[in-house]
């Protein structure tokens, strides 16, 4: 709940260049490392957040597919899965809310079955660590907190899609905006899964894939391609500049998200 907005924007840009340099989305453990080494905060906690983060992503992306799969000319059964996706949307949303509000209930209840299922010392450390996670959900109670995630995350989305738009009208006379919108679904889409370093040729072959219909195959693998190199030089860039700014390892941090395990701050400083 503490933690500095400069340690919170390191880590993700260092997780997010480790995400563009090795596959398997090693990025996402090593977000939470680096959060243990610049705060102390534990590792379990510092996943629950990036949980949060993802899960609101997650939202962002099917609010914005739900909104735009009706602009287009579609079948009555694809238009319905779009207010669908909307559905979807809001029972995630639902979910966090209540899981923040009932965390600490939820984390009575795992210890209680650990120590019923499981010997003392694993049991002890299950509970600990559910604890952990838990309490990093637990921010969401404030309202203040929550608004500020939806509002920070409705803007980065409507940044990310204004951006896609930009780039497309340097290709394609006066697109419509629901274009953009669809492709930058689509492509954070293609990432939500483990796959290649850089997302090569997934990322590519998504966006390329989702607009040929509307603009050629031509200039659809054209602006998938521009789109993925700026994107990989800006993470990139920012990465590096996250990472000597933080002081992290990057050989250190990435050998232990490569390994389940739980790191304090002063293994991770070694």
């Amino acid at each position: 709940a503490g933690t500095p907005l400069r340690a919170a924007f390191d880590a993700e840009n260092i997780g997010m260049m480790i995400n563009n340099l090795l596959p398997l989305r090693l990025g996402e453990p090593v977000r939470a490392l680096v959060l243990t080494r610049t705060t102390g905060v534990p590792v379990a906690e510092g996943l629950s957040s990036i949980v949060i983060i993802r899960v609101a992503d997650m939202i962002a992306i099917l609010t914005l597919l739900g909104t735009v799969i009706p602009a287009f000319t579609v079948s009555d059964s694809v238009r319905a899965a779009g207010y669908g996706t909307l559905a979807i949307a809001g029972s995630l949303t639902a979910f966090i809310v209540i899981g923040a509000l009932a965390h600490t209930r939820l984390a009575a209840l795992i210890n209680h079955l650990a120590q019923i299922l499981l010997p003392a010392s694993l049991s002890k450390k299950l509970s600990a660590w559910a604890a952990d996670f838990l309490n990093g959900l637990a921010v969401l109670k404030q309202g203040r907190r929550l608004i500020t995630l939806i509002i920070a995350t409705g803007v980065l989305w409507g940044l990310y899609a204004l951006t896609y738009h930009i780039l497309l009208m340097a290709l394609v006379p006066h697109p419509p905006l629901a274009w953009a919108v669809l492709a930058t679904c689509t492509a954070s889409l293609s990432t939500a899964v483990p796959s290649s370093p850089a997302y090569v040729g997934v990322y590519d072959a998504a966006v390329a894939f989702t607009l040929s219909g509307y603009i050629g195959q031509d200039t659809a693998l054209g602006y998938a391609i521009i789109l993925h190199s700026i994107d990989f030089i800006i993470v990139l860039i920012f990465g590096v500049i996250s990472l000597v700014s933080s002081g992290a390892s990057l050989d250190l941090i990435v050998s232990k998200a490569a390994i389940l395990g739980r790191p304090t701050p002063k293994e991770l400083s070694s």
